[in-house]
């Protein structure tokens, strides 16, 4: 058994970021996302195909310089295809067997292994991941019947249109055959087109875990870290005379931390951060040597490697600032802002 993992997306609402790094790629308490998928996959799982596009030679470099425990396989789309179109062209690839389908972007606890014993035990072309949610409006929506059998399949639904708030989380294990209801040579969404097409074949429902996100939001992204920090909060609880940790917090130890600062909650400091004295980095995600002024404040935001905030600046909510880039001491960020690294005078 293999597992295609979807890694070809441009990542544009973790711009500017995504400018330099792939976002499956980007971390998640300090472990890029990607690894994180790999490293979950299970025993059965004996290798990984990558669909890679948009700068698939940093993932190539990535994995080149960090070997995986399983075979990985990059496979280019030479141009977005599409989930389903992507599957498509991992045919040969994935042949012959069943397989997974992960998305690069999810963070959830699901057992991958259990998912796999229940697809068995079930039968069928397939069994998709469904996951409860409030609005489902952006997402597949799934309907099932007692035995777990998806009946009815609608992506994106209107408000009207919502029959369940069951959705499709982005994990599938589906059979060979269903190579065979995708047509080729143009981009095409399995949720859309094939889904609905197969429901006769036998598609299933697995609801399994205790949490699931995108994490290709920015406030989605910090809220991914929360959710694995709160898995595990005795790990998460690092003490730093003279400052104040509220956990849960990932501080590395060569993290520089001035007194009267404050981290935390759900904060995620990268290698080599130094943080000034009185500054306060609350619910945010500080990637590696990010320098913070004294005084400065960050709130709910993701700061990039190798950036720096002045002295008594403010970066707000959802604010995403690039590899390198600066906020100005004194300076107010936007919500939702977007810094980007400016050339060097």
């Amino acid at each position: 058994m293999k597992a295609a993992i979807l890694a070809g997306g441009f990542g544009t609402r973790m711009r500017p970021l995504t400018y330099t790094t792939p976002k499956p790629l980007l971390p998640i308490l300090n472990v890029p996302m990607l690894a994180r998928i790999i490293e979950r996959l299970p025993r059965d799982v004996e290798g990984a195909v990558l669909a890679v596009n948009y700068l698939a030679d940093k993932i190539a470099e990535y994995l080149e310089e960090n070997p995986t425990r399983i075979p990985v396989e990059l496979v280019e789309e030479r141009e977005p295809l599409g989930t389903g179109g992507a599957v498509k062209n991992l045919e040969k690839a994935l042949s012959g067997d069943h397989f997974f389908v992960l998305n690069g972007d999810v963070v959830a606890s699901v057992d991958l292994g259990s998912m796999v014993e229940f697809h068995r035990r079930r039968g069928g072309i397939g069994t998709l991941h469904l996951w409860t949610v409030e609005d489902p409006t952006a997402y597949g929506i799934a309907k099932m019947d007692g035995n777990d059998r998806i009946v009815e399949f609608k992506e994106k639904p209107r408000p009207e249109e919502a029959f369940s708030n069951l959705i499709n989380a982005g994990t599938y294990l589906l059979a060979p055959e269903i190579f065979d209801a995708i047509p080729a040579g143009r981009k095409v969404s399995i949720e859309q087109e094939v889904f609905p097409k197969i429901l006769d074949r036998g598609l299933f429902g697995y609801q399994a875990g205790e949490f699931w996100i995108d994490a290709g939001k920015p406030l989605d992204y910090i809220e991914a870290h929360r959710l694995l920090m709160n898995e595990d909060r005795k790990r998460y609880r690092p003490k730093r005379d003279g400052v104040v940790v509220e956990p849960p917090a990932l501080i590395p130890k060569g993290a520089a931390i001035g007194r009267g600062a404050r981290v935390g909650p759900n904060t995620s400091l990268g290698e080599g951060v130094v943080i000034g004295e009185e500054a306060q980095v609350i619910n945010s995600v500080l990637l590696d040597r990010v320098r913070v002024g004294a005084r400065a404040r960050i709130e709910y935001a993701v700061v990039g490697n190798r950036a720096f905030i002045g002295d008594g600046a403010r970066v707000s909510r959802g604010t995403v600032v690039a590899d390198g880039a600066e906020v100005p001491a004194g300076k107010r960020t936007g919500n939702f802002e977007s810094v980007e690294a400016q050339p060097r005078k």
